[in-house]
């Protein structure tokens, strides 16, 4: 959360502000430990913030992330990015196959 010089929120909301790719490594760090934390419930992450490539969804999974939300990717590539990522996810063998 960031202040005006009157010490009030920026945001009227009060949070948020940082999102997409400035947002990835700090949500992975704490994919990762809610994973570690979390692993003998059935509670399931699902990782978001800067997901734009198969690599962005692998980088989640490889942390514990079970789904992936892509939000930003949306608004700066268009819908067109899910078509885009589902190719990618179906073309590869590695998830493809670890799914099974």
């Amino acid at each position: 959360m960031a202040l005006n010089e009157d010490g009030k929120p920026f945001l009227s909301v009060e949070v948020g502000g940082m999102s997409g790719i400035p947002a990835k490594f700090i949500n992975l760090s704490n994919v990762y430990h809610f994973n570690r934390m979390l692993c003998e419930t059935n509670i399931v992450i699902i990782g978001c913030g800067g997901i734009q490539s198969l690599a962005d969804v692998k980088d989640y999974m490889n942390c514990g992330a079970k789904f992936c939300q892509v939000g930003r990717g949306i608004l700066e590539q268009g819908i067109e990015i899910l078509s885009s990522l589902n190719k990618e996810f179906q073309d590869d063998d590695a998830i493809t196959q670890s799914k099974l």
